[in-house]
């Protein structure tokens, strides 16, 4: 025995222990010695003091090292000499100034383990940190023994937590969050809430929530047991806006501006709100509450229109506040708000209540955010951050984005004087489970109790080392892993985010994106390319996490998220090989097209099924039951979908012959009767059948089903125009195409073929120009009066697609020598996210035979707006002149 004890005092005093610490989040000071502690059995628990939560403290500890060690462990109220002791001190001051609540000292010698705080929760906290210090030893060595080292530590910021969106998709139980609670309370995370619009259960309103929702009990239940993790449970409750699932319901049409707001021009609406936070707000312990009312531009967009109208939106939204606020405080609670609405008119915070506190929020990887708080911080209000966990809308959370989000606003949240940072996991696609998260909310817990230095040059150095030593530390302490890197599983997935082929399969929507919708990008030679990569390297990364998960002893859940994302990415660009399939079958339906559909379609099955179970078995290790079949149903609609996909009629652009448009109608293994109608009325056995391309001599409404003897399709059908202008293209001047072949809408007539495009901009009906006008010269054959133009422009500012602002008519006799008719000038506000069409009608009022029609480029993305710089995007389909 001695020998042995000799051999590991030899390794402790030369080369067995780092000089870096060993514990998730970092110490602010951690000096090392070159002895060491050996955790011999049995182990001395010393603690004298009679304090009831101090002893639950030792208690609760002297079982966790139990289970670590499997030594014998024994409590006393003083040292004896011939054990190894850890040592419990409730002291009057550690000669820490800054949250000294938090503080601790850990003090590690030869022989006994010293662990002083001035409160309860900083000896938690003690706790925390050396329960990693003995998961180190007792992986490093078979005689486990903590190298010699003094720690004084507190946090740079106050509050370090997270906020868990249960509103818009999967809602945790009570079991799962408990277990949220104590994993990140090991990283000294010391708050969360839950975002709430319509998930509480009320009596007073018992049709809001649904059965799933969260009862006051079960608050009640999650704060007590927060509590003991020294977390606290906050309020939170949304009061203004994204309140669509409440006010869905016709019972509250009275408190509704529009379908997402709350109406601030009626009592109503304050006597809802007083009855909801009757109930609500007594169900938290926290003094702490969140009102939320964050992006409410559509504020007085329907039934407030009046009133906004009549004292602005700024004030609208200011009395609407403070009427929230008057309420709210009679419960004796501090108010807290997102400020991404007053940031935009700082001048305002005055009208708010001089205490309101501010969540100042951001989730993109900037390397500065100062500018953001600055106007929080100057205005002398209490302020907190938030960032994000990047897992919006995507398969598996954006690792770099996050790494880099999390990191540099905790540092400028701590040198500005944040309150708290709280890093948000929301749901907006209502799939992302809160368990891929827990990744970024470690490291959220790294960056907030030891934040970067603000004051360095080296930042960015600074943080990508942090970052690589982090990982490492993550390995061992969350994946109990000394010898496999585990988080590089994690960063393969999260990377097809950023590559090419994989970018757009990571977003959830992706997945679920219409098997019988065949656009230009997604069915050439090049997609083909793209898509054999994407599902080569997805599938890939998944087996090697599936082999890594068989590996994993603790926490395997995250890594199971990684391989579903991976799997997920995997089916997507299956899918989308097979559409290809099914496009060339729709264009060349040999039997062996045939036969290749068939195959693909039953190996897609079985893929969908396995991405399925996987992502259900995950669901139920987290969620409840609400939401559930809404998820599922988007996979039933796919495989529906693609088990009819012989059924759809296509109807399908010809081009104009002899000036007329033609079409062609179509099943994938035409091997069904069509029957059509061109009069908008239903088709049934007695309509046209199809036989030849049809050609349109009128505007109207083509219908059109497919009829195999024993079933009927569903109608498809299209508007097509039949104007002055079909196939009358003398000239497109612009380069359509040149830039992104797909959006040349298939040829420079495109403009002038009687079809219009869909709300997809990338559907193969609409062109599109890049930093340059629309300018296309129209000969309608012999001169004739033109009394209006249509036309319809695509926006999407987050895809860099802009409104016009101008566009100009000229006319000419000869086609040659034009002159100015007419300018119109468009002062459209659209919005922000997602595809908008625009639609103008324009009155012209001459006579003319040639027509050009100029639309002047959008200009530079402004800021605040992805692209902000750069020119932007043009996007126009038919013009239609009658």
């Amino acid at each position: 025995m001695k020998k042995i004890l000799l051999v590991i005092l030899l390794l402790c005093s030369t080369t067995a222990f780092s000089q870096n610490t060993v514990i998730i989040p970092t110490p602010q000071i951690n000096e090392f010695k070159d002895e060491c502690f050996i955790l011999k059995d049995p182990l001395l628990f010393v603690c004298d003091d009679t304090n009831p939560d101090v002893q639950k403290i030792v208690n609760d500890f002297k079982f966790e090292m139990k289970d670590m060690l499997g030594n014998k462990i024994v409590l006393s109220e003083k040292v004896k000499r011939k054990y190894s002791a850890v040592v419990f001190e409730m002291v009057d001051d550690i000669g820490v100034d800054k949250f000294e609540e938090q503080a601790y000292i850990l003090d590690v010698t030869e022989n006994v383990i010293t662990l002083k705080a001035t409160h309860c929760q900083g000896l938690f906290y003690a706790t925390r940190s050396l329960k990693q210090l003995v998961r180190y030893a007792v992986m490093e060595s078979d005689i486990p023994a903590i190298q010699c080292q003094h720690i004084v530590d507190w946090p740079d910021l106050e509050y370090r937590g997270w906020m868990d969106d249960i509103s818009r998709g999967p809602v945790p139980t009570v079991d799962y969050l408990k277990k949220v609670i104590t994993t990140l309370a090991d990283y000294k995370m010391n708050f969360f809430n839950l975002y709430t619009e319509h998930l509480f259960k009320l009596e007073s309103y018992p049709d809001i929530a649904p059965a799933d929702g969260f009862t006051t009990s079960q608050i009640q239940e999650l704060a007590d047991f927060a509590n003991g993790y020294y977390v606290d449970f906050m309020g939170n409750q949304q009061c203004f806006a994204h309140a669509e699932e409440i006010l869905c319901n016709p019972l509250y049409h009275n408190i509704m501006d529009t379908k997402y707001n709350f109406n601030p021009a009626v009592d109503v609406t304050y006597e809802f709100f007083e009855n909801v936070f009757s109930e609500v707000v007594p169900a938290y312990q926290s003094r702490f509450f969140n009102i939320n009312c964050d992006e409410t531009e559509g504020l007085g967009g329907g039934r407030a229109a009046a009133y906004v109208d009549s004292v602005g939106q700024e004030t609208a939204y200011c009395r609407h506040i403070n009427r929230i606020y008057d309420i709210l405080k009679k419960y004796d609670k501090e108010v807290l708000m997102w400020g991404d609405i007053i940031s935009k008119t700082p001048e305002h915070i005055k009208d708010l209540p001089a205490d309101m506190q501010y969540i100042v929020w951001s989730y993109v990887p900037s390397d500065d955010f100062s500018a953001m708080i600055k106007p929080f911080k100057d205005s002398g209000s209490v302020f907190w951050t938030a960032s994000g966990a990047c897992m919006w809308a995507t398969a598996f959370p954006d690792i770099k984005s996050y790494m880099k989000n999390i990191a540099n606003l905790a540092r400028d949240a701590a040198a500005y004087g944040s309150k708290g940072l709280m890093n948000t996991a929301w749901d907006d696609a209502g799939e992302s489970l809160f368990m891929s998260a827990l990744h970024s909310m470690v490291w959220t817990a790294e960056m907030t109790w030891h934040a970067l230095n603000p004051l360095s040059s080296q930042s960015e150095s600074e943080r990508l080392n942090r970052e690589i030593h982090f990982n490492e530390l993550f390995n061992i302490h969350y994946f109990n892993s000394m010898d496999h890197d585990y988080v590089a599983d994690m960063y393969a997935v999260a990377d097809l985010c950023h590559i090419t082929e994989t970018s757009k399969l990571m977003n959830f929507n992706a997945l679920y994106e219409a098997f019988l919708e065949f656009y230009p990008d997604q069915v050439d030679s090049v997609a083909f390319r793209r898509f054999t990569l994407a599902r080569d390297l997805s599938d890939e990364i998944y087996s090697r996490l599936s082999s890594d998960i068989e590996k994993l002893q603790v926490n395997s859940e995250l890594l199971e998220c990684a391989a579903v994302a991976a799997y997920r990415v995997y089916a997507t660009a299956t899918k989308n090989l097979l559409k290809i399939q099914l496009y060339n079958t729709l264009n060349n339906p040999t039997q062996q097209n045939i036969d290749l559909v068939n195959r693909g379609t039953d190996d897609f099955i079985e893929i969908i099924r396995h991405l399925k179970y996987s992502y259900l078995r995950l669901w139920d290790k987290e969620c409840r039951a609400y939401s559930r079949d809404f998820v599922t149903a988007r996979y039933d609609r796919m495989i529906n979908e693609l088990l009819h996909a012989d059924e759809k009629v296509f109807i399908e652009n010809e081009g104009v012959i002899d000036g007329y448009p033609v079409v062609a109608l179509r099943t994938v293994f035409n091997d069904r009767t069509i029957y059509y109608t061109l009069d908008g009325s239903l088709p049934d056995g007695n309509s046209l059948v199809y036989k030849d391309p049809v050609r349109i001599t009128q505007s109207g409404l083509l219908r059109a089903v497919s009829y195999d003897g024993n079933t009927c399709s569903d109608v498809n059908e299209r508007f097509m125009f039949y104007h002055k202008a079909v196939g009358r293209l003398k000239k497109l001047n612009s380069s359509v195409g040149d830039y992104r072949s797909e959006y040349s809408g298939g040829g420079d007539d495109a403009l002038l073929n009687g079809v219009t495009g869909s709300n997809d901009y990338k559907d193969g009906n609409w062109q599109g120009f890049y930093n340059q006008d629309l300018d296309i010269e129209i000969d309608l054959g012999k001169k004739m009066i033109v009394n209006e133009l249509n036309v319809n422009f695509m926006t999407n500012p987050y895809d860099w697609i802009m409104m016009p602002r101008f566009m100009e008519i000229y006319t000419s006799s000869n086609g040659s020598q034009f002159t100015l008719w007419k300018t119109y000038k468009f002062d459209d506000e659209v919005p922000q996210n997602g595809n908008t069409i625009v639609k103008k009608s324009l009155s012209v009022n001459t006579r003319t035979r040639y027509l050009r029609i100029v639309v002047k480029k959008p200009g530079i993305i402004p800021e605040g707006l992805p692209g902000h710089g750069y020119p932007s995007w043009l996007f126009v389909d038919e013009l239609i002149v009658n």
